[in-house]
């Protein structure tokens, strides 16, 4: 069984939506998307900053011209599957 979609799948959907209706330039979404990412990063307790902090850095040293917003929204989407996965046990 799916659950229903986190708020960062709803808000991704809805601003591809945009982009791909030609309401929004592709450019403006991917910041709106990259900005949403550093700002769930920075709102998340010290704890859990540090584990995404050294798994950001590891994404960066292994992925060629990953840099650190790309790495931000990649654990913010494995993160959604991985927390779906979690919720059909």
């Amino acid at each position: 069984m799916r659950n229903r979609p986190t708020e960062y799948q709803a808000m991704k959907k809805i601003l591809m939506r945009e982009r791909d209706n030609g309401r929004m330039h592709g450019l403006k979404v991917n910041k709106i998307i990259q900005d949403s990412c550093a700002e769930a990063y920075r709102k998340t307790d010290e704890e859990e900053r540090m584990v995404l902090y050294k798994q950001k850095e590891i994404l960066i040293a292994h992925c060629k011209n990953l840099g650190e917003s790309s790495a931000l929204e990649l654990l913010a989407a494995v993160g959604d599957v991985l927390n779906e996965l979690d919720g059909d046990k």
